[in-house]
């Protein structure tokens, strides 16, 4: 086959292209090089591959295009979100015919369009080498010599193409004022080599082919983009507990009010201190989610803790458990709605903090419904979490504990409102009104965790085999129902914050949803849904290290991106939420054989601990912080607010330290237990 892509250029000077085949067993590869002419070259490069087109007068379907972590299908779909969609011009500035992006923005080198029942794509090495050039990436505005990506379709004609420099048009999904397209040029001089290697597939469009796909190049990049090392599992999980005891809880008040977390707290304690004193305000954000980013799965953090090193370190173990079980008994006790299910926020009015109480919103302590902006609705995923981790705490705590009745009562009914409240089809609603008991919106597949939940609610209720078969009949009805979502590769719902967009929290959910059904069942059809939820949620997954300066944070504190995943299509930024499913992904290994679902969960896992502040002064924060986010490309929250033109977001971080992300190492390591997995049994790098 000859080689399918071709060049474009455009500027002063000429590009030679120079491909020599690479032998390859699983598609036609290629070592390219690009040679500068005589006179220089300065300008910008493109190895365009067309992608095929009907000559029928019916309007061609549109691919469906996989850039691995970013952009899904023909992109957004929900006009409330503002990120890259194809489709034609016109008064949607976030919708084109064509889009170019930057590569850290993905996950995985590879970008792949399935029409006609194949799929076709390049790869490409995610670093360029550039030899005999007196500049360097940096004079053209590259932090890294990133190769950029590129995809197009109009009139029934497409194609996928890769860019030199990594250039973005015609927006930079960067969420603040500043996203326009860039125009960078490279500067090379005569002679002057760039050189990568590129691959090509064409291959049947069969089931999960193109995970099969994504995986191969996870496995041929493994050995130069290793993972960052696995912590000691007894310190990891201590730092852990101190930080959300020391950071983000705040003590019941001498008149009453009670405990509770506070979901951010400022890494550098001087800007606090300036807030404080000097604004009379906090930079804290004083206020719980029950479930998603807080509440229940913090507390079963904590519990978890305080159990497993009761011998050896008693004092922390016992504060741990202390502060988790008041929390647990204050949710219990009145952040039920009258629906039944649980309300998904609690504000506690005036933030208090050692230097004084400030101005929070309302000054009257109450529940709410996290990011919904309604108190009388509640988000699916969000409820569905809080009942899944209390579930857990019962098993965790055993049927001895005090507090097992009233708990288990409490978890019965927010169980009866959602097997009430599941619509004919199977599905759970996506919003509810927890008011009124009714359905506010029904689409998105966010109460997929119900399915999870209810798998950890059977073994509770073994005195009612009545209440146990509605639950295993809900949770097959919504197996069956989710299950065209996980097939199409296009699950979305499960974050409060960006509604409709896919992510990789939508992927978790899945995970955990049909690993429960299997174990239900042991049906192979669980099986095969277990296995394609796992494969979409490893697209999201970081294949290869980002390359930072060395002067820079990320930098200098030698981060690896490898492991790290992206949270979604509209919010480009790597987390860690992926430590909530480490289990599930072990055990998917061992039930298939198939050791990268292993392999991969411990990647995530190793990104996530060298996140934790392991030290005082490590990202700039205190023993035991760890923020949501850590900038790998250039995106930020911000939206209309204006960090400057000056500004660059990529190899910053959010200077906040958040008390789910601190957790999340603690699930994860319960995980890892949970699977009996022994950290060093496999690789480790």
């Amino acid at each position: 086959m000859d080689f399918p892509l071709r060049l474009t250029t455009s500027g002063t000077g000429t590009l030679h292209l120079s491909v020599e085949p690479v032998a390859d067993a699983h598609r036609r590869r290629w070592r390219v090089r690009l040679i500068v002419g005589d006179a220089g070259f300065h300008g910008t490069a493109a190895l365009v591959a067309a992608l095929p087109g009907r000559s029928t007068a019916a309007e061609p379907t549109t691919p469906w295009f996989l850039l691995p972590g970013f952009f899904y299908g023909q992109g957004r779909t929900d006009g409330s979100l503002r990120y890259p969609a194809l489709g034609p011009a016109g008064d949607d500035p976030w919708q084109h015919p064509a889009w170019d992006f930057a590569l850290d923005r993905m996950a995985s080198p590879i970008s792949l369009a399935r029409s006609e029942g194949r799929w076709r794509g390049i790869d490409w090495s995610p670093h360029y080498s550039l030899a005999g050039a007196v500049a360097d990436p940096k004079s053209w505005g590259d932090s890294e010599p990133q190769v950029g990506v590129g995809l197009s379709w109009q009139h029934g004609h497409g194609s996928l193409r890769l860019n030199l420099p990594a250039n973005e048009s015609p927006r930079r999904h960067a969420r603040n004022p500043h996203d326009g397209a860039t125009v960078k040029r490279l500067r090379l001089t005569a002679q002057s080599v760039i050189e990568l290697t590129v691959g090509w597939w064409d291959v049947e469009a069969s089931e999960a082919a193109e995970y099969a796909v994504i995986e191969q190049i996870r496995r041929e990049l493994a050995t130069e983009h290793p993972r960052a090392e696995l912590g000691d599992p007894a310190e990891l999980a201590d730092t852990a507990a101190h930080g959300i005891r020391a950071w983000h809880w705040i003590p019941a008040a001498s008149d009453g009010r009670p405990g509770y977390f506070v979901y951010t707290a400022a890494m550098d304690r001087s800007v606090e201190f300036n807030a404080n004193v000097n604004r009379g305000t906090s930079l804290g954000w004083h206020f719980e989610a029950l479930g998603f980013v807080g509440g229940f799965p913090v507390a079963f953090g904590l519990l978890w803790h305080g159990l497993r090193r009761a011998a050896a370190e008693p004092e922390q173990a016992a504060a741990s458990r202390a502060i988790a079980e008041a929390v647990i008994d204050r949710w219990c006790s009145d952040g039920v709605a009258p629906c039944g299910l649980f309300r998904t926020s609690y504000h506690p009015g005036r933030a208090r903090t050692l230097h004084g109480e400030y101005a929070n919103g309302s000054d009257t302590p109450g529940y709410g419904s996290c990011w919904q902006g309604d108190s009388s609705v509640a988000h699916a995923r969000t409820t569905a979490d809080a009942s899944y981790y209390l579930a857990r705490i019962l098993t965790l705590c055993g049927p001895d504990h005090p507090r097992h009745g009233a708990h288990r009562r409490v978890l019965r009914g927010t169980l009866e409102a959602a097997l009430r409240l599941q619509l004919a089809n199977g599905r759970h609603p996506q919003i509810y009104d927890v008011v009124a008991g009714t359905v506010r919106r029904a689409d998105g597949a966010g109460g997929l965790l119900w399915i999870p939940a209810m798998h950890r609610a059977l073994p509770l209720f073994t005195d009612d085999p009545g209440f146990q078969d509605r639950l295993r009949a809900s949770m097959r009805h919504a197996g069956d129902a989710y299950a065209a979502d996980v097939e199409a590769g296009y699950v979305v719902g499960a974050p409060e914050d960006v509604s409709l967009a896919p992510t990789s929290e939508d992927g978790y959910n899945a995970v955990m949803a049909y690993a429960a059904l299997h174990d239900l069942d042991g049906d192979a059809r669980w099986l095969r849904l277990w296995r394609l939820a796992a494969d979409w949620t490893l697209t999201w997954r970081k294949a290869y290290n980002v390359r930072f300066d060395r002067r820079n944070v990320l930098g200098a504190g030698g981060l690896r991106t490898v492991g790290g995943d992206f949270a979604s299509s509209n919010n480009n930024h790597l987390h860690v939420y992926g430590c909530n499913c480490i289990g599930d992904l072990i055990r998917l290994s061992e039930i298939t054989g198939e050791p990268h679902y292993c392999e991969r969960a411990l990647d995530h896992v190793a990104f996530t601990s060298q996140l934790l502040c392991a030290v005082d002064g490590q990202w700039n924060g205190q023993r035991g912080m760890l923020t949501e986010q850590f900038y790998t490309t250039d995106w930020s929250i911000w939206g209309a607010w204006d960090p400057s033109q000056h500004h660059v977001q990529k190899g910053t971080y959010m200077g906040f330290s958040h008390v789910w992300c601190i957790n999340m190492v603690l699930l994860a390591l319960e995980e890892l237990e949970r699977a009996e997995f022994r950290v060093g049994s496999s690789r480790d790098s």
